[in-house]
């Protein structure tokens, strides 16, 4: 995980040390640094200016002769052939005899680059205006930097202002190795507050102010489910169940049958038909047994012996509502089918042979079946 110092001192603003001491006093602590990196190694003399005439190159159509005001007094002369100057921009220069991190590639070259006073084409140029790129960053830090040209500036920029402190580039980012066991660090809130503790400061947490009206959000608007899908979490068929009820249970769960794939066995209860149990199987087993005292449903004939010997087996897509007294089954076209029960003779201790004498029977007939 990654975090810069100025985020860490925006939660401990009392927090004053170096990199390097920062590094070691956490590491020290538990929270491991693996390395850091100043964002600002490879940059110098790097400030903010503004285009105050364009010219034509005399002898270069694809560059431009630019004056621009650094704050001095003075307009500085610099060539350019950045495709996106306009008279008025705000802009980072780098003076002669600074550096800048690397090329407008993105590529970072290592102890930068030095800029020095010199001609382009006949023409002198004392500095050069800068891309993000160049400036050691990239779009995804600065998505309102544009894909070809110098970065723009604001026009709240001060002219003459250091272009690295303006872009938050007088920075420090550091990389932890953060174990398993502390989730409390997985986030810079709970790096902070390690910081704090470490060092012997305040930790000032984000204040959360709540807002808003007295009006309804679901009101203006409704949220539905499309396309969901899970392999593992069944809380979704409620949610489908939900989406497609609208007072007829058997209709909800057969449009919900038509959308879901994979394996299962379902028992559900609708909270306006509390006498009502349904129950629907694909590929998983299910089965609903018919006692004196009402009926049941379980994955297996085991589980019911003990209360009833009538079973009926639910075959795949079919659907069983059960009352304290009755049971009405449907297939999948919500159609109303005859099923007869079927009277187990077999006791608990044959089921557990699968219907082989001894057990070492059961092994050996089924090992095929175990190795497919």
């Amino acid at each position: 995980m990654n975090t810069s110092l100025s985020w860490i001192k925006a939660y401990v603003p009392e927090l004053d040390v170096d990199a390097q001491e920062y590094m070691d006093a956490m590491t020290l602590s538990g929270s491991k640094v693996e390395g850091y990196e100043k964002l600002d190694a490879d940059l110098e003399k790097i400030i903010i200016g503004q285009i105050t005439k364009i010219e034509k190159h005399p002898d270069a159509d694809k560059l431009v002769v630019c004056q621009v005001d650094i704050g001095a007094g003075e307009d500085v002369q610099i060539v350019t052939g950045a495709p996106n100057v306009k008279e008025g921009q705000k802009v980072p220069v780098v003076l002669d005899g600074g550096r800048v991190a690397g090329g407008h590639d993105g590529k970072k070259t290592p102890g930068g680059i030095k800029i020095k006073k010199g001609k382009l084409r006949g023409v002198v140029s004392n500095g050069m205006m800068c891309s993000i790129e160049e400036l050691g960053s990239n779009r995804d830090m600065y998505p309102e930097a544009p894909e070809e040209g110098i970065y723009i500036f604001g026009e709240d920029a001060a002219v003459g202002e250091s272009a690295i402190q303006a872009l938050g580039l007088d920075d420090v980012v550091f990389e932890y190795e953060i174990t398993s066991n502390r989730v409390d660090c997985f986030g810079v809130l709970g790096i902070a507050r390690e910081a704090a503790a470490t060092f012997g400061k305040e930790f000032k947490p984000p204040v959360v102010a709540e807002t808003g009206n007295s009006e309804n959000a679901n009101d203006f608007i409704k949220v539905t489910v499309e396309d969901t899908v899970s392999e593992t979490d069944t809380e979704i068929i409620a949610h489908l169940l939900d989406y497609y009820y609208q007072g007829n249970p058997l209709q909800a769960i057969t449009k919900i049958m038509h959308r879901m794939e994979g394996s299962y066995a379902l028992g559900i209860i609708f909270k306006d038909h509390p006498e009502e149990l349904y129950a629907v199987r694909k590929d998983s087993p299910l089965i609903v047994g018919h006692t004196d005292g009402g009926n049941i449903i379980a994955s297996d004939v085991p589980a019911v012996l003990r209360y009833t010997r009538s079973v009926y087996y639910i075959q795949n897509q079919e659907i069983v509502k059960l009352t304290a007294d009755s049971m009405t089954f449907y297939n999948i076209d919500e159609e109303e089918i005859e099923k007869e029960p079927v009277t187990i003779e077999w006791d608990i201790n044959a089921a557990e042979k699968g219907g082989y004498e001894h057990f070492m029977l059961k092994e050996i007939y089924e090992q095929p079946k175990a190795v497919r």
